[in-house]
């Protein structure tokens, strides 16, 4: 296999996009982080891809840990491509950095522009505010559009460096990721269940950390949660709310993806 594509998945937007990518290079074989964290080991493909979505100006926790686990081969070509409905801030500079503490490196780092698929917070809320007033630089635009680009760059194996946002953006982005990171794993406490919930377990199965098991009264979470918000989505009668914030907000996956194929994506 010339191509191995590690990919992160909440509502489909970064399954769609690695298919993308992994049809117009050909031999490609994508594989879930979740999947590949249970047995961390070198892979020998020449090219070695992380596609993932951005939460709270940052990496979701499963692929830091997943960057943090993998194990690079000398000559292989890295790259990534992450999903964000809003901005990138310093997320690709920071997988460099953990890359390069296990003797890789990003070789070329691309931000796409996806839904924003992110319930739990009003659209105007002060951290977005700030960052949309010191961000710099235009919008990152939709994989559509920049699918040409993306793929002459990998199969040249030329150098791109790593698609970022203003110094300030990137500082205080950093900030925020890192305090939500702290608060993410209790913060399912404010999750809670409709009279809807027939408890047929999608939440349970979709949850990329294991987070949930499924109670007498439907769902319960264990705090280790990355508020990446698959349960929310994935759940086909929308009984899944955060706090009041949600109630009433249409839920998304992306077209292109089936919630089956996420939640085989966590096997």
């Amino acid at each position: 296999m010339n191509t191995t594509i590690f990919y992160f998945s909440a509502t489909g937007n970064s399954l769609a996009a690695a298919r993308r990518i992994a049809s117009e290079l050909g031999d490609a074989e994508l594989v879930p982080m979740s999947e590949a964290l249970k047995d961390p080991k070198p892979v020998g493909s020449t090219r070695i891809g992380f596609v993932f979505p951005v939460i709270a100006f940052g990496m979701p926790r499963t692929v830091a840990e997943f960057a943090r686990s993998f194990i690079p081969n000398p000559g292989q070509y890295t790259f990534a491509v992450t999903t964000c409905g809003g901005t990138p801030a310093g997320t690709l500079t920071e997988l460099d950095r953990i890359l390069r503490k296990n003797g890789g490196r990003l070789d070329a780092g691309f931000a796409v522009k996806a839904h924003d698929n992110c319930l739990i917070m009003e659209p105007e809320n002060c951290m977005t505010w700030i960052m949309n007033r010191i961000r710099g630089g235009a919008d990152p635009l939709p994989i559509e559009e920049r699918i040409g680009e993306i793929v002459e760059v990998l199969r040249s194996r030329r150098s791109h460096g790593p698609e970022t946002n203003s110094w300030a953006a990137r500082v205080f982005g950093t900030a925020i990721h890192g305090l939500a990171m702290m608060g993410f794993k209790s913060a399912d406490k404010r999750y809670w269940v409709e009279e809807s919930c027939t408890r047929c377990g999608t939440c349970e199965r979709i949850c990329p950390r294991g987070n949930i098991r499924l109670g007498e009264n439907g769902p319960v979470w264990n705090h280790d949660c990355q508020l990446c918000n698959a349960c929310i989505h994935g759940c086909p009668h929308a009984a899944i709310q955060y706090e009041k914030v949600s109630v009433g907000k249409p839920r998304y996956h992306h077209p292109k993806v089936d919630v089956k194929d996420l939640i085989g994506s966590r096997a």
